[in-house]
């Protein structure tokens, strides 16, 4: 996940991104993500930001505003809840300053942990089992293999994905808030 931060609403500054390493982190008021230890609570006012896993494999990105947060308003509607839910792309801010969320992920090549149904790589249709070096493409979240040892490079083998999406594992993130 990648932060974008603007110096406020008006200006035409540039953005600011950075990548969320940690699950929980506090939000100032000026939006400035500062990573939680475990068990370290905001100071008062401030959001948390916090990702949170609902099962074994998918995790989400929430925001639990602070009992003296300034009005927060999401996407322009105001945060009326005490928890959200973030998607992809939502603009968090309070009238003077404000951030975007991105929850786009970079490609890794990760051994791969097989579920109850059998996965096939979508390039070369074979099985990915258990313990294969596979890629999930972040753009259409397909398993590709990607074993250049053994000769299985699916996902690199184009410049694109079956859907389009670059396939580089050096691209670095594409989106940001100058794309609107």
């Amino acid at each position: 996940m990648i932060i974008y931060r603007s110096g406020s609403e008006e200006s035409s500054q540039q953005w600011h991104s950075q990548v969320l390493s940690t699950s929980r982190y506090e939000l100032t008021r000026d939006f400035e993500a500062i990573a939680l230890s475990p068990g370290e609570v905001p100071q008062p006012g401030n959001m948390v930001l916090q990702q949170v896993s609902y099962n074994s494999a998918d995790t989400v990105w929430t925001l639990v505003p602070g009992r003296s947060s300034p009005q927060i308003f999401i996407n322009g509607s105001v945060l009326d809840v005490h928890i959200i839910i973030l998607q992809d792309r939502d603009y968090i801010g309070d009238g003077r300053v404000g951030m975007y969320i991105s929850l786009e992920t970079l490609p890794q090549v990760k051994a791969f942990t097989t579920g109850d149904d059998k996965t096939y790589c979508v390039r070369c249709k074979t099985e990915v089992k258990d313990g294969d070096k596979a890629v999930t493409c972040p753009g259409c979240l397909l398993v590709y293999h990607e074993d250049v040892e053994i000769g299985l490079n699916c996902f690199t083998y184009s410049n694109t994905c079956v859907h389009g999406h670059p396939t580089a594992m050096n691209a670095g993130y594409k989106w940001n808030p100058d794309n609107l």
